[in-house]
């Protein structure tokens, strides 16, 4: 036996009368505590790229809200015009026709409808704001009251603009068949040959 093999012996002797360490119950082991600490940090890097992907998709909602208000608010165009024609015929008929009062109140209703639906709360907001200013009748802050409610003018604008727009074009290309046809006209009609 030589030195080594002695000291392998000693050690071992050592081993068996050392009281091996157990850990309480209650508390955890050294590896146990390191593996809760990686699993909080994970946690918390999850919420946190949580908590920021929601900040970002909540800033580019918020950038393309007003966009997308003004795309719903030109969605209701067709009604729009159609509402106008029939308020048009009713004051050409002298309001006689339930229909055509029924009408344009349908209309007047599904487009209200439609925007409550799909427009955002701070375009229905501002669009209340500006329906309260311009009930009271004191035009007095104006300036001030389309300033604070850009969504709510933006909305009626392109209602308004688009309402004026469609008639126009319409009538602009009605005047233009005119033309043309009058100016086909003489090639239309069939020579006389003499």
């Amino acid at each position: 036996m030589g030195f080594l093999d002695e000291l392998d012996e000693i050690d071992a002797q050592k081993q068996k009368t050392m009281p091996v360490p157990i850990a309480p119950q209650g508390e955890p082991s050294f590896l146990e505590q390191l593996d809760q600490i990686d699993k909080e940090r994970t946690a918390a890097l999850t919420v946190n790229n949580r908590s920021w992907l929601q900040q970002a998709e909540d800033a580019v909602n918020g950038f393309f809200e007003p966009v997308k208000d003004i795309y719903h608010g030109a969605l209701t165009l067709p009604a729009t015009v159609a509402g106008q024609a029939f308020d048009v015929a009713r004051l050409a008929t002298g309001d006689k026709f339930d229909i055509l009062k029924d009408a344009s109140n349908g209309l007047e209703n599904l487009t209200n409808k439609f925007e409550e639906n799909t427009l955002s709360p701070e375009a229905l907001r501002q669009k209340e704001n500006l329906a309260k200013f311009f009930a009271d009748g004191h035009y007095t802050d104006l300036p001030r009251v389309l300033a604070e409610n850009p969504r709510g003018v933006t909305n009626d604008l392109v209602k308004t603009f688009g309402s004026m727009f469609i008639p126009g074009v319409a009538g602009a290309k009605a005047a233009s068949l005119l033309i043309l046809i009058r100016l086909s006209r003489p090639l239309l009609r069939p020579r006389m040959r003499p």
